[in-house]
């Protein structure tokens, strides 16, 4: 067992990277539907240069805390089912939002594309956050349900 400090410190971190990851893409569909409408893609390539580190980080360090847990308390074995289902999830939430940074990165390029393409990406970037924030929503109740 991880003396109780330890355990609270990787708690607290495991929790904030998830919530700032959450946040980062709380507002992406209407700054997407704002920059395409506008035909500007300034506003994404900004967010884009703003935001790479965070969405780099984030993820890591909320798996990485995800998995330090786990092995504070004793491996695998020694946690219930729903932390092995919960840090699966996790890796499905981090192939999300890589494919939002690449919608993203289509994105920015905006001001190039014809009102298909662009009538495409807003749907394809709406429905990639849709999906992650209800991963989101899951890997929480996952975390805090303790079943009967």
């Amino acid at each position: 067992m991880t003396p109780a400090p330890l355990h609270t410190a990787l708690l607290v971190v495991h929790v904030a990277s998830a919530a700032f990851w959450f946040g980062l893409t709380a507002g992406v569909p209407r700054r997407v539907r704002t920059a395409l409408d506008a035909q500007d893609a300034t506003p994404i390539a900004a967010l884009l240069a703003r935001d790479r580190v965070g969405a780099v980080l984030a993820p890591v360090v909320g798996w990485g805390t995800g998995l330090a847990l786990v092995f504070a308390a004793g491996g695998f074995r020694a946690v219930a089912p729903r932390y092995h289902a919960a840090l699966a999830l996790g890796l499905a939430w981090i192939a999300v939002g890589t494919a939002l940074a690449r919608l993203l990165r289509k994105v920015a390029t905006a001001d190039r594309l014809d009102a298909a393409t662009r009538s495409r990406l807003r749907a394809r970037v709406g429905a990639t956050t849709g999906v992650g924030h209800l991963l989101w929503v899951v890997l929480l109740t996952t975390m805090v349900y303790r079943g009967r």
